[in-house]
């Protein structure tokens, strides 16, 4: 590898990630920008992910392997161990197209004021094969209030940031024994996206912005690290409330529009799961949190509340209507 720093330094953290690391490899090594390393931080994995990382003959790749610490400690030593300008993120099971990153180094060169690029992502199932969904975050104009109500940045693999815009947040971000600062709360079980872009919102003091094309698939179902509802709502809670003391009246003027859109999302995930009566409890306590959640978004609001509804099917029956949601719902997206 060419002793100058790349401009871009992309890391993939590998947690036993062999069925799907080549076709994520592949996808970076195929870019059409090409001044970039990959910074691939081996997580104590036990299936041959190491094997098969140093399989690759490529300069541009560097391997850090370390024992099992979790992803975001991963992420923090890719970032500890990055030469590049701009971090880009991209886990093990997703893959790139073949612009993603010339897309966001154009939209970041030219936005100076940004610090962060990210985009729509399409999602693909186990086989690699498009679901006909995705998310498309807003855009634009983006403020916390964006931040901690819409999960703006719902996958790990979206985003490029500038390296100057971590580097604002050194003096708000702990630093972990082996000398890493850790921007990816490592202590957290759930809600660390939530925590890197509040962080990103309230300290750095630059702008969040995407683009409008989809550059990235994010597989659906890949065997990730289960937790249960009480620790996700537990996460956010703790998340919230350290970013409420630290930046009182901008957080707090925003909690209460939270607190009812992360209830309607386990209200969905306790509905998908077949933990009906809890369902039913995040629904109405969402609705009863704040209605500007349902006012806002009734749509969403109406299917969350039809699959907490059909979860007191059959798990058989329940799969087939969401089956067939999943599809209308494809056809929409499609169409938009």
């Amino acid at each position: 590898m060419s002793s100058s720093a790349p401009k871009v330094s992309v890391i993939m953290p590998v947690i036993n990630g062999a069925e799907y690391l080549n076709a994520a490899l592949d996808s970076v090594l195929a870019q059409d920008y090409d001044d970039f390393e990959v910074v691939c931080v081996n997580d104590g994995s036990t299936d041959g992910s190491l094997a098969l990382l140093a399989s690759f003959d490529d300069p541009r790749i560097r391997i850090i392997s370390q024992v099992s610490q979790g992803v975001a400690a991963a992420r923090n030593t890719g970032v500890h161990f990055a030469r590049g300008q701009y971090i880009a993120f991209i886990d093990w099971h997703d893959r790139w197209l073949k612009n993603k990153l010339s897309s966001h180094i154009a939209h970041l060169d030219s936005s100076p004021r940004v610090g962060a690029s990210y985009g729509p992502s399409l999602f693909i199932d186990k086989q690699g094969q498009l679901t006909g969904l995705g998310q498309f975050p807003r855009l634009y104009d983006i403020g916390l209030r964006e931040v901690v109500c819409q999960n703006l940045v719902e996958n790990d693999s979206a985003a490029v940031v500038r390296r100057a815009t971590l580097n604002k947040l050194n003096a708000c971000s702990p630093v972990h024994e082996s000398g890493r600062i850790c921007y990816f709360d490592e202590t957290l079980r759930d809600a660390v996206k939530l925590d890197f872009w509040l962080k990103i919102a309230l300290y750095s003091g630059s702008k969040l912005e995407g683009v409008s094309i989809p550059t990235t698939h994010v597989r659906n179902s890949t065997g990730k690290l289960s937790i249960s509802l009480a620790e996700q709502y537990a996460s956010w809670q703790h998340v919230m409330t350290k970013y409420r003391a630290s930046h009182p009246a901008r957080v707090s003027r925003w909690f209460s529009l939270a607190h009812a859109y992360q209830l309607r999302r386990l209200a969905l995930n306790a509905s998908q799961t077949g933990e009906t009566r809890l369902a039913f409890a995040y629904l109405f306590k969402a609705v009863f949190t704040n209605w500007r959640m349902v006012a806002e978004t009734p749509g969403k609001t109406l299917l969350v509340a039809a699959s907490v509804c059909l979860s007191v099917l059959p798990k058989r029956v329940y799969r087939f209507f969401e089956a067939r949601a999943t599809k209308r719902l494809a056809k929409k997206q499609l169409a938009v």
